[in-house]
């Protein structure tokens, strides 16, 4: 029979009513609990937010360095390996004669201001932005623009030092004032710019990326000693954005006219480039973030547990009192959102406080391995906050709907007679649960992964067999619950606080597994970590160990990090190579290249060179290495491998604006710094295919070890702008940029093992709250109040002692989880596992020591509160 309106609205009257007096009442007189609650799930929260709008700001700054004058460019056309040349920029601007776009050619470069301290080093690094100033300023007048970059009397200052522009912000940053030289480190040389002023954008509410410097390209070409070229060109539509049939119709005159070397991308195109690059680094950072909101969902299934084991008697009243066990589970359920949104809210908060402290660690490691990334790109992002708000709302209503369905469904006579100590949920089910989920992890297993765009591969069955792996992990570790209670009798015969203790875990109650889970669940995937990052630091330890074993390595100092290139001029080569003391001489030459669409590395190698000196770290190494030299063979490292589904034997087509080149992949060999990959011929075809002569790096040999430094310190005085580097430095540096890499790991970590230390002090907390007359009872037959803070630190001690280890064990698991399958699925490299004894034993002792001063306090501040109070 179907309830009339009228009964609905006495019904949604009742609800109200009863939520009101049953749960507002309720948590406004213990809101310090609340407020501790709130907190913690806030903190999940928080974390959560915060990685995504990092993430999304790593990926936005994508290419948004080079969209500076329009404030918006529609298409962007690259070439597939090189630069643009100007022959290209003809046939582009005769495929466009029909249509309304204005070409806007750019020639990029990174450089390094000069004359800083060396602690602004790290902010030192600017893009240089090479563009047609005078079609520029045409541009942006014409279609009112303030200003452009050229005045009519700039035309005769020729003999002056070439003019930049940047933002406001950036000139603010570095005093600059009009006509100020600024000294820059561009490849291997060093110029002077003048600063000219601030860069005219045509949408002024349009902020370009920080750090841009804009000169004119024909300047920039002549300070690079290069042909007057484009590294890009965007195609700008003047006013509104243009109707997609606009775009589409030019994108289709520039297919029709491809000579098969163009790269043509709409700007969303290019964006997700960026988001596809950084696919697999955003992808574990969730997975992590999602750590400290699971812990603290923990958390809220057990302060409803305890909430629903403390308020037995009221809900037997309002169960004889006539009220529905589906209101009952209804109020609830409220209670459970009522955290959630209060939590949820305040995460947003802390997420947008927390994600400026993330945002730069995450770009920095975008720095390290992708792209330059700028921590500007940081907004916040209502898709995200709805995103973080959602999953913890959802998660809280889980949390909560167990305790609210055992509240419900509780007989009248039973939920008297409990007196507010509640029975734990039967060991049958626990046991059940974990034969259940280990078929399933069986299952997860053997699932082959998803293809990803970024080439790799998404391991949803690694990320699957993880989460089965916590699953029983917490369930084995719910059932040794009740050993702890099986040590009382042959350890507590001389220590009665101990006996206390451990007499709790005879029938150990929901929330002492809730705890127990928690501990388990933060130090199973801190200990993964630990045991992921040690095997990737003695992987890489070990692979620098084989690969720099030159004594001197020089490079430019616009080189910021692994993703960067900048050339040494060859008449610097040809002097290092004819040094009397330089025993041995090698370079590498790379420029980026894309191959079926997907953008990698071309390396040209000194094939004489990798055959004299063996520092090839080889997983599938060649018959005969010299056979490089012959022009059509390869080497890949094993990222490229992955990415491209190559194996010795594979034809590899690599693009050219003259013409296409076969290669024949001979051998695979290990590189830790380039997840996108890297094909590597010989240098001659490199030259003949690129065009290329300059390096991009030197290695040096000294013949006589004590000449390695004068000849170091004599190179860096006369190249200022050059970077010489020693074997012991390089091997530092190399270490600590691949420890920035998991910058953002350790953060992460400490949240997820802040939140069950503190998780397990609530826990104890409400369990001396309910063992109030046991408590009474003890202290008037003469137990002191120290013995009891005692007694509770033991307890707490014991659950985090087998949290601890049964972490451990989880942990092990999850370490080989993530090192053969997450790791090799998402990025394509092989690891080495190993154990990092001692930083595991050192998250043990910080875990124990934690819960230890956590446990004591909490069994000090019990023990001290007057009986008659109820807290």
């Amino acid at each position: 029979m179907k309830s009339s309106p009228a009964n609905s609205r006495i019904g949604a009257r009742a609800f109200w009513s009863l939520l009101h007096r049953f749960s507002l009442r309720y948590w406004k007189r213990h809101w310090l609990k609340l407020a501790l609650l709130v907190g913690i799930v806030g903190l999940g929260t928080g974390s959560f937010l915060a990685i995504g709008l990092a993430n999304r700001a790593a990926t936005r700054s994508f290419d948004q360095f080079a969209q500076t004058v329009s404030g918006r460019s529609q298409v962007v056309l690259t070439a597939s390996l090189g630069a643009l040349s100007l022959e290209d920029l003809r046939a582009i601007r005769r495929a466009l004669l029909d249509s309304e776009a204005a070409l806007a050619p750019q020639l990029v470069r990174n450089a390094r201001l000069a004359d800083l301290t060396e602690s602004r080093y790290e902010d030192s690094v600017v893009t240089l932005i090479g563009m047609d100033l005078l079609a520029a300023s045409n541009f942006l007048i014409r279609y009112g623009a303030k200003s452009g970059f050229l005045a009519p009397e700039d035309e005769e200052e020729t003999s002056r030092a070439p003019r930049v522009f940047t933002q406001e912000s950036v000139a603010s940053e570095y005093g600059w004032a009009p006509d100020d030289q600024i000294p820059l480190y561009l490849e291997d040389k060093r110029i002077d710019l003048r600063w000219a002023g601030t860069i005219p954008q045509l949408d002024e509410s349009y902020e370009s990326a920080a750090r841009v410097l804009i000169i004119d390209w024909q300047d920039l070409a002549s300070a690079l000693r290069s042909p007057l070229q484009a590294d890009r060109v965007d195609l700008i539509w003047a006013g509104e954005t243009p109707e997609e049939e606009t775009i589409a119709e030019a994108v289709g005159s520039l297919q029709q006219a491809n000579p098969g070397h163009w790269i043509i991308e709409s700007q969303a195109q290019r964006q997700e480039s960026g988001a596809t690059m950084t696919l697999a680094l955003r992808m574990n950072l969730r997975a992590l973030s999602a750590l400290s909101l699971i812990v603290a969902i923990c958390l809220v299934f057990q302060a409803m547990d305890s909430a629903v084991a403390r308020r037995q008697g009221e809900i037997a009243t309002l169960h004889s009192l006539g009220v529905s066990t589906r209101l009952t589970r209804r109020l609830w359920l409220a209670d459970a959102a009522f955290i959630g949104l209060l939590g949820g809210t305040a995460g947003l908060c802390f997420g947008w406080i927390m994600a400026h402290a993330s945002t730069r660690l995450v770009t920095q490691t975008v720095n390290t391995l992708y792209f330059r990334a700028s921590e500007e790109s940081l907004s916040f992002s209502l898709g995200e906050a709805a995103t973080a708000l959602g999953l913890t709302l959802g998660f809280c209503l889980i949390a909560g709907w167990w305790p609210a369905r055992q509240a419900a469904r509780s007989p009248l006579v039973e939920t008297m007679r409990q007196s507010g100590r509640r029975s734990s949920y039967s060991r049958l089910a626990y046991l059940i649960a974990a034969a259940v989920l280990a078929f399933l992890a069986w299952r997860a297993y053997l699932l082959p992964p998803l293809p990803a765009e970024n080439g790799h591969s998404i391991p949803v069955g690694g990320y699957a067999l993880a989460l089965f792996c916590i699953g029983i992990a917490v369930c084995l570790a719910s059932l040794s619950l009740e050993g702890l209670g099986a040590l009382t009798r042959p350890l507590g015969r001389s220590h009665a606080t101990l006996r206390m203790a451990l007499s709790q875990f005879r029938k150990p109650v929901t929330r002492h597994r809730l705890a127990l889970s928690g501990v388990t669940l933060s130090v199973g995937m801190t200990a993964a970590m630990v045991i992921l990052i040690g095997s990737f630091e003695s992987t890489v330890r070990a692979w620098i160990g084989n690969t720099l074993q030159a004594d001197l390595f020089v490079r430019s100092k616009a080189v910021s990090s692994m993703h960067d290139s900048a050339d040494l001029s060859i008449e610097l080569y040809r002097e290092l190579e004819h040094d009397a003391r330089v025993s041995d001489i090698g370079s590498i030459r790379s420029q980026s290249v894309r191959i079926q669409n997907a953008p990698t590395q071309l390396i040209g190698f000194d094939t004489d060179y990798l055959h004299r000196i063996d520092h090839t770290t080889w997983i599938d190494e060649p018959e005969n290495l010299l056979d490089l030299a012959r022009g059509d063979r390869a080497i890949v490292n094993e990222a490229f491998a992955s990415r491209f589904d190559a194996s010795v034997g594979s034809v590899i087509e690599l693009p050219s604006a003259t013409k296409s080149t076969s290669v024949t992949v001979i051998g695979i060999y290990a590189d830790y710094g380039n997840e996108n990959g890297a094909i590597g011929i010989d240098q001659q075809p490199y030259e003949e295919l690129t065009g290329q002569r300059a390096p991009r790096g030197i290695a040096l040999h000294v013949g006589q070890p004590q000449e390695i430094e004068p000849l170091a310190a004599e190179l860096r005085q006369r190249y200022p702008a050059i970077e010489v580097m020693s074997n012991r430095w390089l091997r530092e540096e190399t270490l600590r940029i691949f420890n920035r890499v998991f910058s953002i790991t350790y953060a992460l970590q400490a949240i997820g093992l802040l939140i069950s230390v503190v998780g397990l002090g609530s826990m104890l907390a409400s369990l001396l709250i309910e063992r109030r007359g046991e408590t009474g009872a003890l202290l008037r037959i003469g137990v002191s109040p120290r013995q009891g803070a005692l007694a509770t630190l033991w307890e707490g001690l014991g659950l985090a002692t087998l949290g601890v280890a049964s972490g451990l064990s989880l942990g092990a698991a999850l370490g080989l989880v993530l090192v053969f399958i997450i790791n090799k699925q998402s990025f394509g490299w092989t690891l080495a596992l190993h154990f990092p004894i001692g930083s595991l034993a050192s998250l043990a002792g910080l875990t124990l020591a934690g819960a230890a001063c956590v446990s004591y306090f909490v069994g000090r501040w019990s023990a001290n509160r007057p009986l008659t109070n109820e807290e």
